[in-house]
């Protein structure tokens, strides 16, 4: 994207807006907050469908799939 594209992109958010886009999520260590997804849809609300968790937490396997 041209940088004359996001001239009117600020360089820094307000505590507001990070919180506006910001979720609390229950993790294996504890509550987070973060950012929550970007997309917004009309009907299904979006959501992670795995807590965050530290480093190492998880064996390196694939997770089992669900339907």
């Amino acid at each position: 994207m041209p940088e004359a594209d996001l001239k009117d992109v600020p360089k820094e958010f307000t505590s507001a807006e990070l919180l506006r886009w910001s979720m609390m999520s229950d993790t294996p260590v504890g509550r987070l907050r973060h950012l929550g997804p970007v997309l917004r849809l009309s009907e299904t609300p979006p959501r992670w469908a795995r807590p965050s968790v530290p480093l190492g937490y998880n064996a390196p396997v694939w997770p089992e799939r669900t339907a």
